[in-house]
């Protein structure tokens, strides 16, 4: 984007749609630069909520003294017919 004159606002940013970060916050760097001298002449991070981000929900609590039921028997294989 075009700033004061001889200036050019440049900005980095993800994109969520093809890489997919880990982390719940995402940072964004906005650089201001002289296109004359291609030197940079500021720097602004900015940092926002990732909206790809999702936590895990919870397990289920077991109330205290509560068992955990068993496994439910697997049944036994049919025989096995005689060869001959």
């Amino acid at each position: 984007m075009p700033g004061p004159e001889g200036a050019m606002l440049v900005r980095f940013d993800v994109n969520t749609g093809v890489c997919q970060p880990d982390d719940p916050l995402l940072d964004f760097t906005t650089y201001a630069i002289d296109i004359r001298t291609m030197r940079i002449l500021s720097r602004e991070m900015r940092t926002r909520p990732n909206p790809t981000f999702r936590l895990q929900p919870p397990a289920p609590a077991q109330p205290p003294g509560a068992e955990v039921p068993p496994a439910a028997p697997q049944a036994a294989p049919p025989p096995a017919e005689p060869t001959r």
